[in-house]
C-alpha cells in the first residue's frame, strides 16, 4: 500500500479500488504503484511509479474553466429563456450565507462540475425555473431532442452493476452534451443516473354541483421524474385540470373555475398555467406556470410565475451543506387569494452526485408549490449518492 505520510507532491485518493496520486489539485490524475513493468519511469517515491492518466478511466468532474468561485451576491446566470441547459465547471464552488445562484431565465436546466470541494451556505436554486419544452419535439442548440430514455448519466459507483456505453443528453445543449461526453462508459461497475422525459401526472380539478370542491394535489415523482400540477378548485362544474411534468420542468396547475362549464386546464410541457374560467364572476385564480394563469375579470388575480426545472451537482471533493444552505428545484403557487383558488405546478429534478465526503445540515429539495387547499404541485425527484473518484 502507498505510503501517503511519506508523500508530499499530491494528495492520494481511493477510487475504483486503484490508488490514484491528484496534482496541483486541479483535476490530473495517475494511478500509482509498485510495478516497473508497467510504470513509465516517474516515481512518485522510491519505488512507487506512476501509471496512466486516471482521467482515461475515471469519473469526469469537470475541467474547471470556470475557476474558483465564490458567490459573495446573488447571482443569475445567463440562460436563453427555454434554451439550452446552462454548463457551468468550477475548480471550487462557495455560495455564501444570504445569497442565491440561479439563472435568469426558466430554461432547460442547470449542471455544475466542480472538480474540487463545494460548500453551500447560501441557496443554489432551479426553483420557478423550468422550460416550457416538449422534450421529445422541441430541438435543443445542437439539432436533438430528448429520446425515450430521458437523460442518462453513467458514474463509477462501487458495487453497482449497471451498463451504458456513454450519456445520453440529446435535447439539453450543446455545452453539456461535449461536457458530459468526457466522462467514460460503465461495464458491470457503475451506475445510470437518470432523468425520466415524462414526469409525473397532473391532477384533476375539483368538481361539485352548487358546492366548493378542491382540486386534486398534482402527483408526486418516482426516481427522476418531476412532479405533476395541482388541479384548479370549483364552485359548480369542474376546474381545470393540472399538467404532467418533462424532464425539464415540473407539470404547470389547473385554472380555478365559479359559475361556468369547466375551469381552463393547465397547458402541457410546463406551459402556461391554467387562466380562471371568464363567467364574470370576480373571484377565480390562475394556474401557477410559465407563465401564471390569468385571474378573474378583475385582472388581479393570477398564478405565479414558474415551474421547478432540473439541477445537476456533481463533485469531485467534499460537498458541505451548512445549515443555511438549500439546494432547490421547487414549483410556484397558485393564485390562492381567490376563493376559487388555481393549482400549483410541480417540483423539479435535482441530482447531486459527490466523490468525497458529504455534510448536509442543510436543505435539498424539489418540492410543489403548496396551495391554501389541496390543489399543491406533486414533489418532484432528489437523488444523492456518492461516486467513485
Amino acid at each position: 500500500m502507498f505510503d501517503k505520510s511519506r508523500h508530499t507532491t499530491g494528495r492520494i485518493i481511493k477510487a475504483s479500488n486503484r490508488e490514484v496520486i491528484e496534482f496541483g489539485n486541479r483535476g490530473q490524475f495517475y494511478e500509482i504503484g509498485n510495478d516497473p513493468v508497467r510504470g513509465f519511469g516517474t516515481k512518485t517515491m522510491p519505488g512507487f511509479y506512476m501509471f496512466k492518466e486516471y482521467q482515461a478511466f475515471g469519473n469526469w468532474f469537470g475541467n474547471g474553466v470556470d475557476g474558483d468561485v465564490i458567490i459573495s451576491s446573488d447571482t443569475n446566470l445567463s440562460a436563453v429563456e427555454d434554451g439550452d441547459m446552462i454548463l457551468k465547471q468550477y475548480s471550487s464552488l462557495i455560495i455564501n450565507e444570504g445569497f442565491t445562484l440561479t439563472t435568469d431565465n426558466r430554461c432547460r436546466g442547470l449542471f455544475i462540475y466542480v472538480s474540487g470541494n463545494c460548500t453551500i451556505n447560501g441557496i443554489l436554486s432551479m426553483s420557478a425555473r423550468g422550460g416550457y419544452v416538449n422534450p421529445g419535439v422541441t430541438v435543443d442548440g445542437d439539432g436533438t431532442v430528448v429520446g425515450a430514455n430521458g437523460l442518462r448519466l453513467p458514474m463509477l459507483v462501487e458495487g453497482e452493476t449497471d451498463t451504458l456505453v456513454a450519456a445520453e443528453f440529446d435535447g439539453a445543449g450543446m455545452a453539456v452534451k461535449a461536457a458530459v461526453a468526457n466522462q467514460k462508459g460503465i461495464s458491470g461497475n457503475g451506475k445510470i443516473f437518470v432523468i425520466q422525459r415524462e414526469g409525473a401526472a397532473g391532477a384533476a380539478g375539483g368538481s361539485g354541483l352548487e358546492a366548493w370542491d378542491t382540486g386534486l394535489p398534482g402527483v408526486a415523482g418516482g426516481v427522476g421524474e418531476s412532479g405533476g400540477g395541482g388541479g384548479g378548485r370549483c364552485h359548480t362544474n369542474t376546474g381545470g385540470a393540472g399538467a404532467a411534468g418533462t424532464c425539464f420542468s415540473g407539470g404547470s396547475g389547473g385554472g380555478g373555475q365559479v359559475y361556468a362549464p369547466t375551469g381552463p386546464d393547465a397547458s402541457l410541457y410546463g406551459g402556461p398555467g391554467g387562466d380562471s374560467n371568464d363567467s364574470g364572476y370576480n373571484n377565480q385564480g390562475g394556474g401557477a406556470g410559465n407563465p401564471g394563469g390569468s385571474g378573474d375579470p378583475s385582472g388581479t388575480k393570477y398564478g405565479e410565475n414558474g415551474t421547478g426545472g432540473l439541477l445537476f451537482l456533481i463533485v469531485g471533493g467534499n460537498l458541505t451543506v451548512g445549515a443555511t444552505g438549500i439546494i432547490k428545484a421547487n414549483g410556484s403557487i397558485g393564485n390562492e387569494v381567490a376563493t376559487a383558488w388555481g393549482g400549483c405546478s410541480g417540483g423539479g429534478n435535482i441530482i447531486v452526485l459527490y466523490a468525497g465526503i458529504l455534510t448536509n445540515d442543510g436543505t435539498i429539495q424539489a418540492n410543489g408549490g403548496v396551495s391554501a387547499g389541496d390543489s399543491d404541485g406533486g414533489a418532484g425527484s432528489v437523488q444523492i449518492s456518492q461516486v467513485d473518484r
